[in-house]
C-alpha cells in the first residue's frame, strides 16, 4: 500500500525491479467493516525473481481499509497483504484458520 504510485515505482525501479502491469483507475466495489464501499485504486505487480510485489495506491479518502492502513502507517504505505501459492489448498486453509486472524478481508461484490 502506498500513497503515491508513481513515487514508489521509482523507488523500485532503482532498486532494479520490474518490468511493472500498471492500472490506473480501477474500480471496486467492496466491503469495508461490514459495509459496502466503491474505490478506486491503481495498481502495479511485478516479479522479481519469485516475489511477486503489488503496489496499490488509493484514489480518493473514502474510508476503507486502503485509507486505514495508510492512516495507521503515518501515510508511509507499507506491506498490506500475503499471498503465496500451495500445493494443498485445504491443508493452507485449515492451518491459516488456526494460527492467522484477517483484520477485514475485502470480497469483491461484483464489478
Amino acid at each position: 500500500m502506498v500513497p503515491d504510485l508513481d513515487a514508489a515505482l521509482d523507488d523500485w525501479v532503482r532498486l532494479g525491479v520490474g518490468p511493472w502491469f500498471v492500472i490506473r483507475g480501477l474500480a471496486q466495489r467492496v466491503t469495508y467493516r461490514g459495509e459496502p464501499c466503491e474505490v478506486t485504486l491503481s495498481l502495479a505487480p511485478a516479479n522479481s525473481g519469485d516475489l511477486q510485489i503489488e503496489l496499490i495506491a488509493q484514489h480518493g479518502d473514502t474510508p476503507s481499509i486502503f485509507t486505514e492502513f495508510l492512516g495507521a502507517s503515518g501515510s508511509a504505505g507499507g506491506c498490506h497483504q500475503l499471498a503465496y501459492w500451495t500445493e494443498d489448498f485445504d491443508a493452507t486453509m485449515a492451518g491459516i484458520a488456526e494460527g492467522w486472524d484477517g483484520i477485514d478481508p475485502i470480497r469483491e461484490l461484483g464489478g
